[in-house]
């Protein structure tokens, strides 16, 4: 028999309630069915219900009137209160757009709850009634709402935001060549979902009649020590690129690092370039050439997506990149 997740049970009850009031099932005012009742149309425990009904009451949505029931206090959705998820608050790209949503949301009288980590259940029991994720493999979308808002890529049939990798690499690989050079190497993460920036790489190159070396092509995981590595043995070879394109800023500005301590000069030895242009592009000793994917932008779409009413279809919104040319690239070395 397979396992019931209780803790996700109630959060869904409260989830569908909430969908009853925001399309008029029930209005302000209006007293919710029995405990039984909606255990019975939802298929779950009385338990799960109670619960569901308690972190409503918390929220404001709804009162308890003894001898009564559950009354709605209000039916107005147009009160934005989104929860953000992502893998790690560390990572200053989410950092920067945390800041813009709590801008953009303050702006339209909304409200936001930030939670480290893949699930759901923390942002709505914080009260978050829509749901932006940071998209990644094995991001665990089953247990998300039906309306969520994913960015950089999207399962299929959800909302999803994602950079114009094409144009941005397209524009990196034009300014390197610009530079002068012609062996160019990528450090990247492994998995599908990271794989869109390294093919918008490919495909500029052999626009151009060029082709990037599997040798010159670096596929790490989440961890610096395997950056060292890749950097460690590029600085050991003679026949090395030079210039390194990064799939973000927090990989190239890694490479900077680790290039420094193998005696190989940025941008005189190795020119390196990142994506995102988040607040780090700014802030290293040698400032970062970078693609910009604009947190600012990113967070108008997101909310504008949550704003539409539900049952629409999927929206996939691209968000246009630019060049960003910093101190990081330099004429290709004699």
């Amino acid at each position: 028999m397979p396992r019931i997740d209780k803790a996700l049970r109630y959060v869904d009850v409260a989830d569908r309630i909430r969908t009853w009031i925001r399309r008029g099932r029930y209005e302000a005012g209006a007293i919710l069915p029995g405990q039984r009742e909606i255990a019975r149309e939802f298929g779950v425990s009385r338990d799960s219900v109670k619960r569901a009904l308690r972190v409503l009451e918390e929220q404001g949505a709804i009162s308890t009137i003894p001898s009564v029931g559950c009354r709605v206090e209000s039916a107005d959705e147009g009160r934005l209160r989104v929860g953000y998820l992502v893998v790690s608050l560390l990572d200053p790209f989410h950092a920067g757009l945390v800041r813009e949503l709590d801008r953009v949301l303050a702006e339209r009288g909304g409200a936001l709850t930030v939670s480290e980590g893949s699930g759901p259940e923390r942002a709505r029991e914080l009260g978050a009634t829509h749901l932006i994720k940071e998209y990644y493999d094995g991001c665990g979308w089953q247990r998300d709402p039906e309306g969520a808002v994913y960015i950089g890529g999207a399962p299929r049939g959800r909302h999803g935001i994602v950079s114009d990798d094409a144009t941005g690499m397209r524009l990196v690989y034009e300014h390197l060549r610009g530079l002068g050079h012609g062996r160019i190497g990528y450090l990247g993460m492994r998995g599908a979902a990271a794989r869109s920036r390294l093919d918008a790489l490919a495909a500029a190159m052999a626009a151009d009649g060029r082709e990037l070396a599997a040798g010159d092509t670096f596929l790490t995981g989440k961890t610096d020590e395997g950056i060292a590595r890749a950097v460690a043995s590029l600085a050991a070879r003679d026949d090395r690129p030079t210039a390194l394109v990064c799939y973000d800023d927090c990989r190239a500005a890694s490479v900077v690092r680790h290039a420094t301590r193998a005696g190989l000069r940025v941008p005189d030895d190795l020119s390196v370039t990142g994506f995102d242009d988040c607040v780090l592009a700014t802030q290293l000793s040698v400032r970062l050439t970078t693609a910009s994917f604009s947190a600012a932008r990113i967070a108008e779409e997101a909310v504008d997506i949550l704003r539409t009413p539900p049952g629409g279809a999927s929206e996939r919104r691209v968000v246009e990149s630019e060049l960003r040319v910093r101190e990081s690239t330099a004429p290709a070395p004699r």
